[in-house]
């Protein structure tokens, strides 16, 4: 295979993405948290625009590679729901809100609100690509243990998950 451009960049959110040696990919820039508290969220998150992003234009480019019915056509959405408030707040800020009951609230609406735009962006991929599902991916712990307990990936991870699910599922695609 192609090796992995050493870039960053911007994510659709606005977030400032570096390539890391170490990781062998891009992490986002540590010390540059969006907000510190998930409380903040709604008046710091600039929410994409996705109907404005040139879809035909990926279509072209993509051909290639959508044009084809040997594999199966799985786009890979980063980040899932606990990397994107990491993206946003950085490791320990976002740690720290899955246990703070203040910031409860705000965790469980961002992340209903996260799991509308990849809805949304799941309709924008069925209407342009072939697709047969969606990895979205999220990392929920280190080599040694997880970085949250069961119960609260119950509460405030998987009911999000679960909207996506359902709604890759009634298009007749998987989720991984």
């Amino acid at each position: 295979g192609e090796p992995v451009p050493k870039t960053g960049g911007k994510d659709m959110f606005g977030i400032d993405w570096i390539y890391g040696e170490i990781a062998g990919g891009a992490m986002v820039r540590p010390g540059h948290p969006l907000f510190t508290d998930m409380n903040e969220w709604e008046e710091k998150v600039v929410w994409p625009d996705i109907d404005s992003w040139d879809w035909e234009g990926q279509v072209k480019i993509s051909n290639e590679f959508t044009d084809q019915t040997e594999r199966a056509l799985v786009p890979m959405l980063f980040s899932g729901y606990f990397e994107r408030m990491i993206s946003m707040m950085d490791v320990e800020n976002a740690c720290v809100a899955l246990i703070d009951e203040e910031q409860e609230d705000a965790v469980i609406s961002f992340l209903d609100k996260l799991s509308d735009l990849y809805c949304h962006l799941i309709d924008k991929l069925v209407q342009y690509f072939p697709i047969d599902g969606v990895t979205i991916h999220d990392d929920w712990g280190g080599q040694k243990s997880p970085f949250f307990s069961l119960e609260t990936a119950r509460k405030l991870l998987v009911p999000p998950m679960k909207k996506v699910a359902d709604h890759l599922h009634s298009k007749g695609l998987f989720y991984d």
